[in-house]
């Protein structure tokens, strides 16, 4: 008679070698993801900064053509890239808040109508390469000033240019009266993530209008 022995399976694990190679290949995985999220994360905020960039030129642009349309006067300066505008003062700010000012009328009928003093709006870029912006430098009869501009988008958009130029191509700088009627301005910026960093990156972001003098 033949004894039977029991039989035990033999239970099986990985090897360190095996544990190891797959601890390296999730390892691998884990980072390739992590990376690819970031680049994702990157291109997003590149994106919506770039947009709120333009944004910011068209808002400027907007802006520029408000006031030179309601100017009396104006200079271009700083090789076209500064402009100057004298502008009437309808407000009285030496009150707090400002109220329109009491016109005074002249001529048959009160036909002439002016308002005294005027203020000055400027326009120019302020700051050093590559944290550059488009200001509005806003100055009353009294002195008083404030500046506004675009916001200073460092981290996506940087070194923000401004031209002022006679879109007929003469190098005449003055505005209004005998000088200049209408006024090309270009704006643009560099964006900071762009293909190789190219130079022509700008080129994409330019904008550009000729505003008319309506004084």
């Amino acid at each position: 008679m033949k004894l039977m022995r029991p039989h035990y399976q033999q239970n099986r694990a990985f090897t360190l070698a095996e544990t190891l190679v797959a601890a390296g290949v999730a390892a691998v995985i884990l980072s390739a993801i992590v990376m690819g999220g970031v680049a994702f994360l990157t291109v997003f905020n590149a994106t919506d900064e770039y947009y709120k960039a333009n944004a910011d030129l068209t808002r400027a642009l907007d802006a520029i053509a408000t006031d030179m349309r309601c100017a009396l006067s104006g200079t271009i300066s700083n090789s076209g890239q500064g402009v100057t505008l004298n502008m009437t003062d309808y407000l009285d700010y030496s009150r707090n808040p400002p109220v329109p000012q009491s016109p005074a009328l002249s001529g048959a009928f009160g036909t002439s109508v002016t308002y005294s003093g005027t203020t000055s709006v400027v326009y120019a870029v302020a700051g050093i390469a590559p944290n550059q912006r488009i200001t509005r430098v806003f100055t009353t009869v009294s002195g008083t000033t404030t500046v506004s501009g675009t916001a200073n988008l460092t981290a996506y958009a940087e070194n923000y240019q401004l031209v002022f130029f006679d879109p007929a191509g003469s190098s005449n700088t003055i505005i209004g009266g005998t000088g200049l009627r209408s006024v090309g301005v270009k704006a643009s910026f560099q964006p900071k993530f762009n293909r190789l960093n190219a130079a022509d990156a700008r080129t994409g972001t330019t904008e550009s209008t000729t505003i008319t003098l309506r004084n």
